[in-house]
């Protein structure tokens, strides 16, 4: 049982990626939600469909009369596309699986910082990129390379900073450890016509719910699979898991989820079971308890059915 527990409350915290309505409350006594929505391949929305959607945000954040703070922001966002890019130095080249990103990315997935800096969707500047630490080492044959050049389709890019992967042994089953990851802003890929996959927001959350219904009909008129992080792993969502598990195993959306949406499935799945086990471990002693008291019942009535007869036998012969 006890491991059990501990194995269960491990995969509460497990994924960064699922934690970002935490970060981005901070000491803030104001609720937050993540809530992520995911697209089917050239099915997404447009850049100018996200700008009418934060606009929509704001008008439905003032309607329920929550301002952000004096010199902050009420809430943040982060839309990304996937790709595959052929990345050169003049050393080597390398194909690698290209994520475009725009927006607070790395507030969403605050991968561990090897070298250099974040880039973020305030830059002025499209022409940095994030490599990790694979593409780092097959490149330039090292990691400390924040401030060198590479060149994609024959385009320079300044490496602003190189990032380790995610650690954890989920992340690195949903991820492809066989090719290296670039990061690059959503135009670089964008010109590709990869369109955005992947829309992701941390906004006030009054009540259950309210921050997801805002995705929910801002992204209407697009067939998205939304979710809403900072619950899905509350008990009630395990519990709703364990009368729908077909959804853990199957998307009918033909959405081509990114890696740590997997990976995030992957830990709800882990909990259901650890929560199953919890759950028989027990039931168990409390069914062995229950057959013992049931026996001991049936022992105390067999004994006074006995001492009812010898009663009235002796009556009889009195």
């Amino acid at each position: 049982m006890a491991v059990c527990l501990g194995r269960y409350s491990v995969y509460d915290d497990l994924l960064p990626s699922q934690q970002a309505a935490q970060r981005w409350q901070g000491d803030s006594e104001q609720r937050f939600a993540q809530v992520s929505l995911f697209f089917p391949s050239g099915g997404g929305p447009s850049e100018n469909d996200i700008a009418a959607f934060r606009q929509t945000l704001d008008n439905k954040l003032l309607e329920a009369s929550l301002t952000a703070p004096e010199n902050g922001a009420l809430w943040t966002d982060a839309y990304s596309a996937t790709g595959k890019l052929n990345v050169a130095s003049d050393k080597a080249t390398a194909n690698a699986i290209a994520i475009g990103v725009a927006g607070d990315y790395f507030l969403f997935h605050p991968l561990q910082l090897r070298h250099g800096s974040y880039i973020w969707g305030d830059d002025l500047m499209k022409d940095r990129v994030i490599i990790d630490e694979e593409l780092a080492w097959r490149l330039f044959g090292g990691v400390e390379v924040a401030g060198l050049t590479l060149t994609i389709d024959g385009n320079p890019y300044w490496i602003a900073g190189v990032v380790s992967r995610e650690k954890d042994a989920l992340s690195r089953l949903a991820m492809d450890e066989e090719q290296p990851y670039i990061f690059v802003d959503y135009s670089v890929l964008a010109a590709k016509e990869t369109g955005i996959g992947c829309y992701e927001l941390v906004a006030p959350d009054p009540v259950g719910g309210f921050a997801l219904s805002i995705v929910e009909e801002g992204f209407s008129a697009v067939n998205g699979v939304p979710v809403e992080n900072s619950s899905r792993y509350t008990l009630g969502n395990i519990w709703r898991m364990f009368t729908d598990w077909q959804s853990l195993l199957m998307n009918k959306d033909g959405v081509a989820l990114p890696y740590w949406e997997n990976a995030a499935r992957l830990c709800a799945a882990y909990r259901l079971i650890y929560f199953l086990c919890i759950l028989l471990l027990a039931i168990f002693p409390a069914v062995c308890i229950l057959v013992i008291l049931i026996k001991q019942y049936i022992k105390l009535i067999r004994r006074y059915q006995k001492w009812r007869a010898a009663r009235r036998e002796y009556d009889c012969w009195e």
